[in-house]
């Protein structure tokens, strides 16, 4: 059987690739299969919260499935960033964004098992799409004709276009001849959720200390999930403490102002570093989400830009289906290129470039931050900026994030 689409890796980037491709919110379903190596009752290990912005939740409503995570999302009230060292008493804020009570915020934050599940059950249950869970690939092969997908268990699958979402490794991705240019940061990233005892109120921090970020993302309770980067010796160290040591060591590093504090979560570490394929699409083969870029977590925007890809991709496809053309061709997924491909440079490099100068003891470059933060937190015309790309809506974002069907 020919599928018009076979999506690789049924991660968040995958199942809202399959979404945004067969979901009957759609004028042109395309007919998907999703393939992934896992099994579907494999338990969810993964400790992040994701900061969904106002673009993305746009499009997760468009295609049915934001009512769903309505109860599990907390609103990102406001923003504060400091700088400046690892003591608490060095710390103020420099800058600081807030919605006001009658503005729709820049970002909800989610958990992302709570996400994944609530995606893996919209995509189950769409018509137009078979689901491979624990089907191995081990073979493909790009032509002029459809590509060709070859399982473990001997299985051909054939489709005039593969959707590679199997992340920053991807089989596809190298089958296909396309290199990555990457940078190792040195840095390694710990995630893990939090209780507290007193209240966020919606209150996401980033504090910026010598050896990376700390951000504090607010869930619903008196939750907060957390990314702390540091550099590889020092995650290898904290992951070798104790629970008791480790939330000591925490705790003294995050300050006094949620109160008491127990981790709620198992901490998982994953080595930074930012990485870009130098083609997002070759014949038969479109990249999405880690396939096709990975940045600096410091700003929370990398599974944002995975699911614009998710919608892009979707609008190029189903305007070439309507007048016959072959979604497959080189021709039409260069539309897709010119869709995706300023916006990818620009925000890994800017994150890059963030990275570089806030994760930085030098005094010189501390006394710069600062005043830059400050003059930034005195802009108002600067702020509106900083928040509305921080909501995904600067540019012109894909239909899906408009509202809008393609």
């Amino acid at each position: 059987m020919t599928y018009d689409v076979a999506v690789i890796g049924a991660g968040l980037n995958g199942l809202t690739t399959a979404l945004a491709l067969a979901s009957p919110m759609l004028r042109r379903p395309l007919r998907i299969i999703l393939i992934d190596a896992r099994a579907h009752d494999v338990p969810v290990t993964d400790t992040r919260g994701s900061a969904l912005t106002r673009a993305t939740q746009q499009m997760l409503q468009t295609l049915g499935v934001w009512d769903a995570l309505a109860l599990s999302v907390q609103e990102m009230r406001q923003v504060r960033v400091t700088d400046g060292g690892d003591a608490i008493a060095e710390r103020p804020a420099l800058l600081r964004f807030a919605s006001a009570e009658n503005e729709p915020t820049t970002a909800s934050i989610v958990e992302n098992g709570v996400l994944l599940q609530t995606l893996r059950n919209a995509v189950l249950a769409l018509p137009d799409v078979e689901v491979a869970f624990g089907s191995i690939v081990t073979g493909f092969e790009f032509g002029p004709g459809p590509a060709r997908v070859t399982l473990a268990n001997g299985r051909v699958i054939r489709a005039a276009l593969v959707a590679a979402a199997d992340g920053r490794g991807s089989k596809a991705r190298e089958a296909a001849g396309i290199g990555v240019d990457r940078k190792d940061y040195g840095q390694s990233a710990l995630t893990f959720t939090i209780a507290h005892s007193e209240p966020h109120h919606g209150q996401a921090e980033e504090h910026f200390l010598s050896g990376g970020v700390l951000a504090v993302l607010p869930l619903t309770g008196n939750r907060s999930s957390i990314v702390w980067a540091d550099t590889a010796a020092r995650a290898l160290d904290l992951m070798a403490m104790t629970v008791e040591d480790f939330t000591a060591t925490f705790h003294h590093v995050l300050g006094p102002h949620l109160g008491h504090i127990t981790l709620e979560s198992q901490r998982n570490s994953y080595p930074l570093a930012l990485q870009i394929a130098r083609e997002l699409v070759s014949p038969r083969l479109a990249l999405v989400g880690d396939a096709a870029h990975v940045i600096h977590p410091l700003a929370g925007l990398g599974l944002n830009l995975g699911f614009k890809d998710a919608a892009a991709l979707s609008e190029v496809l189903a305007d070439a289906s309507a007048i016959g053309e072959d979604i497959g061709s080189v021709s039409v997924l260069e539309r897709y290129v010119q869709k995706r491909r300023f916006d990818t440079v620009r925000t890994t490099y800017a994150l890059d470039a963030m990275n570089s100068l806030f994760a930085n003891a030098n005094p010189f470059l501390t006394l710069i931050r600062g005043l830059g933060l400050r003059t930034v937190d005195r802009l108002p015309l600067a702020k509106a900026f900083f928040m509305r790309e921080a909501a995904g809506l600067n540019g012109v974002p894909p239909k899906l994030m408009r509202g809008l069907v393609p």
